[in-house]
Formats: structure tokens, C-alpha cells, sequence
């Protein structure tokens, strides 16, 4: 319900978990702007998706299974799309994408640490998938004023439910 509460129960979940947040733009430098268009890679060739690309002004294309992504400036997005339309060619998606310069493979502990990190902000004012409804539960996370009196609030009006930090 509020950005900086937001900011930081996920900066939270970071440094808990061996990570760190970067200020916002701090790696803006790494990514690269572009237009992506999906072509299903089934019902079209290689070389014909890449001719009429290249003709509609896109800069490249790659094949990813069973799709063709067409990758051009994110301001010929949109022209690139009607004119392969034009063309026959049926667009399964079409956006304006960040892409890494780089890209890590993550192998070992490190793949298993980022797989535990993304759980467990799922839900980070739950202490488990097993609580009851109100167990564990933050008020300022959620704003409902029937079971936390209010937000900012630490307990509700029942002594048995009392707000607890899951940490």
C-alpha cells in the first residue's frame, strides 16, 4: 500500500537472504531498450519471418524453440508490427523489452539460494503457507482495519491474535 513500506520489506528479504538492493537506476547501464515481436516459428520459416522482417526495418531475429523473436528500435516497434501484418505474418506479442549486455548461467548453491530468495517474498508478512488467516499478519502490509483495528496498529481486537514479526 506504500512504496517506501514496500522498498523496504523487499530490501529486507535481500539482506536476509545474502543479496543487496540497488538504488533505483543503479544498473540501468546493463540493459539495452528494444522492440520484441514473437512470431510462432511453426506456422512460419525461418527465412521467411527473417525476410519480411528485415524488409519491415527490424534490426534481427533469433529462433527460441517455437518462436521467432524479432528484435528491433523501440520507437519501429510499432511499424515493424503493421508492416509484417501487412505481410501475412500473424504477431503473437509484441513489446518494448529491457535486455541484459550480459547474461550469468547460476549453477549449485547459488541457484538453490535465488530459488529460496524468490519464495519467500511471495507472501512476506505470512510466517507460513499453514497459518490461519491473521496469523502473522502485518497491518501495515495490507490496510484491512476489520482485523488490525487500523494500519500502523499492533494488535487487533482479539487477545489471541496479536501482531507478531515473523523474523
Amino acid at each position: 500500500d506504500n512504496l517506501n513500506r514496500t522498498v523496504a520489506a523487499v530490501r529486507h528479504a535481500f539482506s536476509k537472504n545474502g543479496g543487496n538492493l540497488g538504488e533505483p537506476n543503479s544498473v540501468a547501464w546493463l540493459f539495452d531498450k528494444s522492440g520484441q515481436l514473437w512470431v510462432d516459428a511453426g506456422r512460419y520459416s525461418e527465412d521467411t519471418a527473417l525476410e519480411a522482417a528485415l524488409e519491415a526495418g527490424a534490426e534481427d531475429m533469433t529462433t527460441e524453440g517455437d518462436q521467432h523473436i524479432i528484435t528491433t528500435q523501440p520507437t519501429e516497434l510499432h511499424a515493424v508490427r503493421d508492416a509484417l501484418v501487412a505481410k501475412g505474418i500473424k504477431v503473437a506479442q509484441a513489446e518494448i523489452a529491457l535486455i541484459p549486455r550480459t547474461t550469468a548461467r547460476i549453477e549449485g548453491k547459488d541457484a538453490e539460494r535465488c530459488s529460496a530468495t524468490s519464495t519467500s517474498t511471495q507472501r512476506p508478512w505470512r510466517r507460513s503457507a499453514g497459518d490461519a488467516p491473521g496469523a502473522g499478519h502485518r497491518s501495515r502490509h495490507c490496510g484491512d482495519r476489520l482485523r488490525c483495528g487500523g494500519a500502523g496498529r499492533r494488535a487487533t481486537r482479539s487477545p489471541r491474535r496479536v501482531w507478531r514479526d515473523p523474523d
